[in-house]
């Protein structure tokens, strides 16, 4: 895994593959390394970076009033390849977790195996989602708001059906 070394069983990664993943420059990933989720320094001052890091996504340009824009802006970071999470979302743990449920469930994004368990980290977003990103008749907000309704809908009928038979 390129530069990537085992330190203490547990895999980590440099900051040059940190810039390499985030498409930053090395210096700009220095300067603002203790941002970044899960790392910490060693007792001989070397940085632990966690194998699966990712870059603080910059969640400034969201207004995040309602739980669509949440979606939106998560989805964002999972396919720009930054670092989110429920904080940064302004919501609560478990909102952030059943939305990144709903998510996986509906087949927008899917784990990517990494261990890291900051944020969503886990996460990669699926071609399902790059074609409803590249798809130029829908805004993307509203096109993951009807698939995320017409899940919501299949789910509810089902639950329904079951229940008055």
């Amino acid at each position: 895994m390129g530069q990537t070394e085992r330190i203490k069983d547990r895999m980590m990664m440099t900051i040059e593959e940190l810039a390499s993943i985030s498409g930053l420059k090395e210096k700009t990933v220095r300067q603002k390394i203790l941002t970044v989720a899960g790392v910490t320094r060693a007792e001989d001052g070397a940085l632990i970076i966690p194998d699966g890091s990712r870059y603080p996504y910059d969640i400034h340009r969201y207004k995040l009033n309602d739980t669509n824009k949440r979606r939106v802006a998560l989805l964002d970071a999972i396919f720009r390849y930054r670092y989110i999470d429920h904080a940064m979302l302004c919501m609560s743990s478990e909102s952030f977790k059943t939305m990144l449920a709903e998510l996986l469930n509906v087949g927008l994004v899917q784990r990517n195996g990494s261990e890291n368990p900051f944020g969503a980290n886990g996460f990669d977003t699926t071609m399902k989602y790059e074609e409803l990103r590249s798809d130029k008749r829908y805004k993307t907000a509203k096109a993951i708001s009807d698939l995320m309704g017409s899940a919501t809908g299949h789910f509810t009928g089902a639950v329904l059906s079951e229940l008055l038979s």
